[in-house]
């Protein structure tokens, strides 16, 4: 009977386990802070744009009045493309000098390529001529506008073919004007995205993190935020992703910027993170953004993504609502095979009762037999007595949670119940005590086991031993392989994680090792 009572618990044990909890990142917290400040940064940008304008209208010469057209285009590049637009036909109108009209020639290829006029746009691109930009000494604007030119195009085209070409232009252009200045800090970061499209994507983090803090503006800044990001997406470092696509969205929102890609792809990672809601918020924000700025040209990306994010959102929605159903139906079947239990045992009791009494009419004479009966019976009324205990508490805790339901349902309407039941409950508590006795015992049969896991870690990658007999969530998936269960979705379930998280710590651990990454699980196995 007890196998059975224990077997009833670990099922509903493991319906009733959702999602890992954890801490909400400190990157996404921050993040948040800046994007409820939005409005205050938007305002100051506006207000800095009307001043120029001020100046600009009150300009006396067209020399004067470009200068000021030139400002606000670049104070708008990133924040409306029409007003861009309009800056640059400024531009055009008011140039004067040689200088000038080449300057508004870039312009004019950049607004181009960004409202997706591409082939018009390099058409102009090849009709600049390159010696009188040269002669105008404006040699790094002219490469700086190839090279973004360029990396829009390779990064849109449809065709194979088309792609390589423009890939193969884009790398000349960067080697031009890595020979030309590799020292500043535009210059570095050319350099680190040139190692990177070469697969030297570290040398690339290196150059990118010595850039960071470096800038003057926050239009650099989440430049270098994003492209960190994304490296480190590339190279598998799933946490730092997501802080540097964080870092890189608080400076979009400070710049203010509004054809962002680091929300973009914050929730493209969020949604594969299996966290909808954020996922589905962020790209909310990026949709509206980018609709607001006339960025005509990411508007499809944006809506796709929204439209397969939000829709997962309410399929999540819809499984956690079956989801709950089925646990209510399994504790009912519970309660049901709990009360036979109990009926059951009593019935037992009493027979075993009724045997004692028999056999002492029958044996009177037996004293020493039945002295050694009653014993035994005085040992299982012990047994059933605690089992009754034990059960009874149960049926009690039940019966006062389904009181707390009635009571909750005649004060609050049914959907808010449900949503106060969609919460996390107090099992999570038992959750972590069932951690708790898990890090305890195992470090019972292996006491050292966290010092030997650090012998076979990189110095700098080794996991501090606290005076406490815990486990961290690494040395949990590695005791849990040493114990024999080495697929991730089983380790996932035991360990109430979502199958990506232990990938990611998996791979984070193997890459950390000393030994070859294939041989170090099987070191940890035969620990």
């Amino acid at each position: 009977m007890r196998k059975v009572y224990f077997s009833l618990i670990l099922c509903t044990f493991a319906l009733m386990q959702g999602g890992c909890m954890s801490d909400e990142n400190a990157a996404l917290r921050d993040l948040e802070k800046v994007i409820a400040q939005g409005d205050t940064y938007r305002k100051s940008f506006l207000e800095g744009t009307a001043a120029i304008r001020g100046k600009f209208d009150a300009a006396d010469t067209d020399s004067l009045k470009w200068v000021y057209s030139d400002r606000l285009f670049n104070e708008y590049l990133h924040f409306s493309l029409d007003s861009t637009y309009e800056y640059m036909s400024l531009m055009r109108n008011h140039g004067v000098t040689h200088e000038q009209k080449l300057k508004s020639d870039l312009a004019e290829i950049r607004v181009l390529y960004l409202k997706h006029i591409d082939k018009r746009a390099l058409e102009m691109f090849h009709r600049v001529d390159q010696s009188e930009v040269y002669r105008a000494g404006l040699d790094k604007e002219y490469l700086s506008c190839a090279i973004a030119l360029y990396s829009y195009l390779s990064g849109n085209v449809v065709s194979s073919r088309d792609r390589e070409l423009y890939r193969d232009t884009l790398d000349i252009y960067r080697e031009r004007y890595i020979a030309m200045d590799n020292v500043s800090v535009y210059g570095q970061k050319i350099h680190a995205q040139y190692l990177r499209d070469h697969g030297d994507c570290q040398r690339a983090i290196d150059i990118f993190l010595s850039c960071y803090g470096t800038e003057d503006n926050f239009h650099d800044m989440t430049s270098t935020a994003y492209n960190l990001g994304m490296l480190y997406g590339m190279t598998g470092n799933h946490d730092e992703m997501i802080r540097w696509l964080a870092k890189s969205g608080e400076h979009d929102f400070m710049a203010p910027n509004r054809d962002y890609m680091s929300i973009y792809q914050l929730a493209l990672a969020l949604y594969e993170d299996g966290d909808l809601q954020k996922a589905d918020h962020y790209i909310q924000m990026n949709l509206m953004d980018v609709i607001a700025g006339g960025f005509n040209n990411r508007i499809l990306n944006s809506g796709k993504a929204h439209a397969v994010i939000a829709e997962a959102a309410t399929v999540a929605e819809k499984s956690k609502m079956r989801w709950m159903v089925a646990v209510i139906i399994v504790i009912s079947m519970l309660i049901l095979v709990l009360g036979w239990l109990l009926i059951y045992s009593r019935k037992q009791s009493r027979r075993l009762k009724e045997s004692h009494r028999l056999l002492s009419e029958a044996n009177s004479k037996a004293k020493e037999r039945n002295i050694k009966l009653r014993e035994a019976n005085l040992i299982k009324d012990n047994y059933v007595f605690r089992y009754m205990d034990l059960s009874i508490k149960y049926l009690e805790k039940l019966e006062q949670h389904r009181h707390d339901i009635r009571q909750e349902l005649k004060r609050k309407p049914v959907d808010v119940v449900m949503k106060e039941l969609r919460n996390p409950s107090e099992i999570y508590a038992e959750y972590k005590k069932f951690y708790q006795i898990f890090d305890e015992t195992f470090l019972g049969i292996f006491p050292d086991f966290r010092e030997k896991v650090n012998e076979l870690l990189r110095e700098e990658c080794r996991i501090a031993v606290p005076e406490e007999r815990v486990l961290s969530t690494e040395q949990r998936i590695l005791a849990v392989i040493r114990l024999g269960i080495t697929e991730s979705g089983k380790i996932s379930s035991f360990l109430n994680c979502a199958p990506a998280t232990i990938y990611t710590y998996r791979t984070k651990m193997r890459n950390a090792a000393l030994c070859e990454k294939s041989e170090f699980e099987d070191k940890i196995r035969h620990l």
